[in-house]
Protein backbone atom coordinates (compact mmCIF):
# COMPACT_ATOMS: atom_id res chain seq x y z
CA UNK A 1 0.00 0.00 0.00
CA UNK A 2 2.68 2.47 0.49
CA UNK A 3 4.33 1.82 -2.79
CA UNK A 4 0.34 3.22 -4.12
CA UNK A 5 0.61 6.22 -2.07
CA UNK A 6 4.22 7.08 -3.41
CA UNK A 7 3.08 6.92 -6.95
CA UNK A 8 0.23 8.22 -5.96
CA UNK A 9 2.06 11.64 -4.68
CA UNK A 10 4.52 11.12 -7.52
CA UNK A 11 1.51 11.58 -10.10
CA UNK A 12 0.24 14.31 -8.04
CA UNK A 13 2.70 16.32 -7.41
CA UNK A 14 3.47 16.17 -11.68
CA UNK A 15 -0.64 16.90 -12.32
CA UNK A 16 -0.16 20.09 -9.96
CA UNK A 17 2.83 21.42 -11.68
CA UNK A 18 1.36 20.58 -15.82
CA UNK A 19 -1.85 22.63 -13.77
CA UNK A 20 0.07 25.62 -12.68
CA UNK A 21 1.82 25.64 -16.37
CA UNK A 22 -1.58 25.44 -17.94
CA UNK A 23 -2.85 28.41 -16.09
CA UNK A 24 0.91 30.44 -16.41
CA UNK A 25 -0.22 29.64 -20.37
CA UNK A 26 -3.79 31.17 -20.24
CA UNK A 27 -2.34 34.52 -18.39
CA UNK A 28 0.43 34.35 -21.28
CA UNK A 29 -2.37 34.21 -24.14
CA UNK A 30 -4.15 37.74 -22.56
CA UNK A 31 -0.63 39.39 -22.96
CA UNK A 32 0.41 38.73 -26.28
CA UNK A 33 -1.81 41.78 -27.00
CA UNK A 34 -0.09 43.60 -24.21
CA UNK A 35 3.73 44.88 -23.08
CA UNK A 36 4.76 45.79 -26.42
CA UNK A 37 6.67 48.44 -25.03
CA UNK A 38 5.10 51.49 -27.31
CA UNK A 39 5.95 49.78 -30.67
CA UNK A 40 4.80 52.15 -33.35
CA UNK A 41 5.84 50.45 -36.62
CA UNK A 42 2.74 48.06 -37.15
CA UNK A 43 5.34 45.23 -38.92
CA UNK A 44 7.82 45.14 -35.70
CA UNK A 45 4.50 44.95 -33.40
CA UNK A 46 3.02 41.77 -35.34
CA UNK A 47 6.62 40.13 -35.49
CA UNK A 48 6.98 40.45 -31.85
CA UNK A 49 3.20 39.13 -31.58
CA UNK A 50 4.09 36.27 -33.83
CA UNK A 51 6.91 35.50 -32.04
CA UNK A 52 4.91 35.54 -28.56
CA UNK A 53 1.95 32.98 -29.96
CA UNK A 54 5.25 30.46 -31.23
CA UNK A 55 6.46 30.55 -27.31
CA UNK A 56 2.58 29.95 -26.66
CA UNK A 57 1.99 27.23 -28.51
CA UNK A 58 5.17 25.53 -27.89
CA UNK A 59 4.89 25.49 -24.40
CA UNK A 60 1.69 24.12 -24.64
CA UNK A 61 2.63 21.10 -26.90
CA UNK A 62 5.41 20.43 -24.45
CA UNK A 63 2.21 19.94 -21.53
CA UNK A 64 0.56 17.86 -24.04
CA UNK A 65 4.10 15.78 -24.18
CA UNK A 66 4.32 15.80 -20.27
CA UNK A 67 0.38 14.92 -19.86
CA UNK A 68 0.55 11.94 -21.85
CA UNK A 69 3.77 10.62 -20.69
CA UNK A 70 2.20 10.91 -16.95
CA UNK A 71 -1.10 9.37 -18.47
CA UNK A 72 0.98 6.72 -20.11
CA UNK A 73 2.63 6.00 -16.77
CA UNK A 74 0.19 5.66 -14.74
CA UNK A 75 -2.77 4.97 -16.54
CA UNK A 76 -3.03 1.27 -15.88
CA UNK A 77 -1.39 1.62 -11.92
CA UNK A 78 -4.13 3.96 -11.43
CA UNK A 79 -6.77 1.35 -12.58
CA UNK A 80 -5.57 -1.27 -10.42
CA UNK A 81 -5.13 1.12 -7.55
CA UNK A 82 -8.78 2.08 -7.59
CA UNK A 83 -9.71 -1.55 -7.44
CA UNK A 84 -7.75 -2.13 -4.52
CA UNK A 85 -8.61 1.08 -2.69
CA UNK A 86 -12.38 -0.17 -3.44
CA UNK A 87 -12.15 -3.50 -1.23
CA UNK A 88 -9.95 -2.30 1.23
CA UNK A 89 -12.90 0.85 2.31
CA UNK A 90 -15.36 -2.33 1.79
CA UNK A 91 -13.62 -4.75 4.10
CA UNK A 92 -12.69 -1.61 6.48
CA UNK A 93 -16.51 -0.24 7.04
CA UNK A 94 -17.39 -3.95 7.21
CA UNK A 95 -14.81 -4.73 10.07
CA UNK A 96 -16.09 -1.54 11.73
CA UNK A 97 -19.51 -2.48 11.83
CA UNK A 98 -18.59 -6.30 13.52
CA UNK A 99 -16.96 -7.21 16.15
CA UNK A 100 -13.77 -4.95 17.19
CA UNK A 101 -11.69 -6.07 20.10
CA UNK A 102 -10.21 -2.74 21.13
CA UNK A 103 -10.88 1.31 20.77
CA UNK A 104 -6.86 0.61 18.81
CA UNK A 105 -8.25 -1.30 16.06
CA UNK A 106 -10.99 1.30 15.86
CA UNK A 107 -8.80 4.16 15.57
CA UNK A 108 -6.65 2.38 13.37
CA UNK A 109 -9.29 0.73 10.90
CA UNK A 110 -10.98 4.55 10.70
CA UNK A 111 -7.42 6.39 9.90
CA UNK A 112 -7.50 3.84 7.14
CA UNK A 113 -10.85 4.30 5.94
CA UNK A 114 -9.48 8.79 5.91
CA UNK A 115 -6.39 7.83 4.77
CA UNK A 116 -7.47 6.28 1.61
CA UNK A 117 -10.82 8.25 1.11
CA UNK A 118 -8.57 11.38 1.09
CA UNK A 119 -6.20 9.71 -1.43
CA UNK A 120 -8.59 8.60 -3.56
CA UNK A 121 -10.12 12.19 -3.94
CA UNK A 122 -7.44 14.16 -3.91
CA UNK A 123 -6.39 12.09 -7.21
CA UNK A 124 -10.07 12.49 -8.65
CA UNK A 125 -9.83 16.26 -7.90
CA UNK A 126 -6.66 17.60 -8.61
CA UNK A 127 -6.64 15.47 -12.41
CA UNK A 128 -10.01 16.82 -12.99
CA UNK A 129 -9.00 20.80 -12.49
CA UNK A 130 -6.15 19.80 -15.15
CA UNK A 131 -9.16 19.00 -17.48
CA UNK A 132 -10.92 22.21 -16.35
CA UNK A 133 -7.81 24.29 -16.76
CA UNK A 134 -7.37 23.40 -20.41
CA UNK A 135 -11.04 23.84 -21.15
CA UNK A 136 -10.27 27.52 -20.65
CA UNK A 137 -7.86 28.04 -23.15
CA UNK A 138 -9.51 28.34 -26.05
CA UNK A 139 -11.42 31.07 -24.29
CA UNK A 140 -7.99 32.82 -23.24
CA UNK A 141 -7.20 33.01 -27.06
CA UNK A 142 -10.31 34.25 -28.51
CA UNK A 143 -10.12 37.15 -25.89
CA UNK A 144 -6.80 38.23 -28.27
CA UNK A 145 -7.27 41.27 -30.31
CA UNK A 146 -7.93 39.40 -33.18
CA UNK A 147 -8.86 42.61 -35.42
CA UNK A 148 -5.28 43.89 -35.54
CA UNK A 149 -3.74 40.70 -36.70
CA UNK A 150 -3.02 39.52 -40.62
CA UNK A 151 -5.33 36.41 -42.26
CA UNK A 152 -2.81 34.07 -41.91
CA UNK A 153 -2.17 34.55 -38.06
CA UNK A 154 -5.99 34.58 -37.84
CA UNK A 155 -5.90 31.15 -39.50
CA UNK A 156 -3.37 29.87 -37.13
CA UNK A 157 -5.39 30.62 -33.95
CA UNK A 158 -8.85 28.91 -35.72
CA UNK A 159 -6.50 26.06 -35.95
CA UNK A 160 -5.22 26.47 -32.55
CA UNK A 161 -9.00 27.03 -31.27
CA UNK A 162 -9.93 23.98 -32.39
CA UNK A 163 -7.02 21.81 -31.03
CA UNK A 164 -7.52 22.85 -27.50
CA UNK A 165 -11.41 22.52 -27.81
CA UNK A 166 -10.82 19.20 -27.98
CA UNK A 167 -11.20 18.00 -23.91
CA UNK A 168 -7.77 16.46 -22.57
CA UNK A 169 -8.84 13.85 -19.99
CA UNK A 170 -6.18 11.73 -17.85
CA UNK A 171 -7.83 8.05 -18.29
CA UNK A 172 -8.05 5.17 -15.60
CA UNK A 173 -6.94 2.14 -17.16
CA UNK A 174 -8.70 1.92 -20.41
CA UNK A 175 -9.56 4.92 -21.52
CA UNK A 176 -12.18 5.69 -18.38
CA UNK A 177 -12.01 9.85 -17.90
CA UNK A 178 -9.93 9.98 -14.37
CA UNK A 179 -12.33 12.54 -12.86
CA UNK A 180 -14.85 13.24 -9.57
CA UNK A 181 -16.94 10.57 -11.19
CA UNK A 182 -14.41 7.96 -10.06
CA UNK A 183 -14.40 8.74 -7.38
CA UNK A 184 -17.78 8.67 -6.28
CA UNK A 185 -18.13 4.95 -8.50
CA UNK A 186 -15.41 3.83 -5.93
CA UNK A 187 -17.67 4.99 -2.67
CA UNK A 188 -21.08 3.44 -4.41
CA UNK A 189 -19.13 0.27 -4.90
CA UNK A 190 -17.03 -0.16 -2.05
CA UNK A 191 -21.04 0.39 -0.24
CA UNK A 192 -22.34 -2.05 -2.77
CA UNK A 193 -19.93 -4.74 -1.61
CA UNK A 194 -20.04 -3.76 1.73
CA UNK A 195 -24.03 -4.56 2.04
CA UNK A 196 -23.51 -7.70 -0.18
CA UNK A 197 -20.89 -9.37 2.37
CA UNK A 198 -22.82 -7.54 5.27
CA UNK A 199 -25.96 -9.66 4.23
CA UNK A 200 -24.46 -12.81 2.99
CA UNK A 201 -22.56 -12.98 7.14
CA UNK A 202 -25.68 -12.75 8.08
CA UNK A 203 -27.52 -15.65 5.94
CA UNK A 204 -24.49 -17.87 7.01
CA UNK A 205 -24.90 -17.04 10.74
CA UNK A 206 -28.49 -17.41 10.35
CA UNK A 207 -28.24 -20.95 8.80
CA UNK A 208 -25.24 -21.76 11.89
Amino acid sequence: MAGFFCVDWLGLVTVIHIKVFVKTLGHAFHFIDKNDDNIQENQALLKLKIKRITKCVEQLREIYQCADMVDNFLSSQLLIQEFFFTGLICCCIYKATSDISSFYEMSYIFSMVIITVSEVLLVCYNYQTVTFEMSELPNDIYAMEWINYNTQMKKNLIFLIRRVQKPYYFTLGLGFPLDIGVFINIMKTSYSLYTLLNQSAQKISDKT
